[in-house]
């Protein structure tokens, strides 16, 4: 006997249509997990891909004396790095920042070039010398999964040009 709530139009009238929705929901679930499935990939696939330009920018920028790299990806296998950013220790780190963009490559100074015990508005105090003078050389180079090699060669070679000329 159907009562008068699932008569109404409140729920399914029939084992047929409890049924139908019970299947169509498993549908539902089933896309996605296939599309969590799908996103994990794409994730995986991001993350070798800045793994590979790290690479690129270790390989192309490792004979430059004025910076300092970050670790490799090879450094230490029991480290793994994405690399969502790339960040750089540079000698005239500002002059180097407008050569870049002169030459059409973005570059970033996190957090506005100040450690984080230099923000006031957090109410730190103190003085750390030597990291508010490492904020002064560190540069972002340009590090997404839309660079090519080509465009990660041409960041490697303007650095390049950049201490070679100056």
């Amino acid at each position: 006997m159907v009562s008068d709530q699932w008569s109404e139009g409140k729920g399914p009238v029939s084992r047929q249509d409890a049924k139908t929705q019970r299947e169509e929901k498993n549908i539902g679930r089933k896309k996605a997990q296939k599309t969590q499935e799908g996103l994990g990939e794409q994730r995986k696939e991001k993350r070798q891909v800045s793994r590979k330009g790290a690479a690129l920018y270790q390989q192309g920028l490792k004979d430059v004396e004025s910076i300092v790299l970050p670790p490799s990806p090879e450094d230490n296998p029991d480290w793994f790095d994405i690399y969502q950013n790339y960040e750089i220790e540079a000698q005239r780190r500002d002059e180097l920042k407008s050569c870049l963009s002169d030459n059409g490559i973005g570059t970033m100074i996190q957090w506005g070039g100040k450690a984080v015990h230099e923000m006031k508005k957090l109410g730190f105090t103190q003085s750390l010398p030597f990291t508010e003078e490492l904020f002064t050389r560190l540069l972002m180079l340009p590090m997404n999964t839309s660079l090519t090699d080509k465009d990660m060669e041409y960041v490697c070679d303007c650095i390049i040009d950049f201490y070679k000329n100056n």
